[in-house]
């Protein structure tokens, strides 16, 4: 079962950039018919102290375009880097202290041909 930060990440992931991947955000890995772009994510770690935590969540961004793939990877660090505050979901709300970046080596998908770009995000909250 999914942590609420983890929940919460999704659901700002999805909603904040619903216009470049329409939807197409899920965990560990996308159906081999997806339409391009899309994101995945995943969880890589945690610590968690009675109320407060720590996550490390990974996002990775696939599309046909390496310019339009690096520009939407891009976006979304600054957006989650910069944030701070409430995230309200259907079913979450967490406290988001700090969020730190950091961007992992470019990729590609020899078979479909699709690129690929992977993020990581250390996410300190309290929820």
């Amino acid at each position: 079962m999914s942590e609420p930060v983890e929940l919460a990440f999704r659901e700002q992931l999805a909603a904040r950039f619903a216009a470049e991947l329409g939807g197409r955000v899920y965990d560990l890995v996308n159906p081999p018919d997806a339409v391009l772009p899309l994101a995945t994510y995943r969880r890589v770690g945690s610590d968690r102290v009675t109320t407060a935590g720590r996550a490390r969540i990974q996002v990775t961004i696939k599309g046909e375009q390496y310019a339009a793939v690096k520009r939407l990877q891009k976006a979304v660090e600054d957006y989650f880097g910069g944030f701070r505050g409430n995230w309200l979901g259907s079913e979450t709300c967490v406290w988001v202290h700090h969020i730190r970046t950091a961007t992992l080596a470019d990729t590609h998908q020899g078979a479909t041909r699709a690129r690929v770009a992977s993020s990581e995000f250390e996410i300190m909250y309290a929820g």
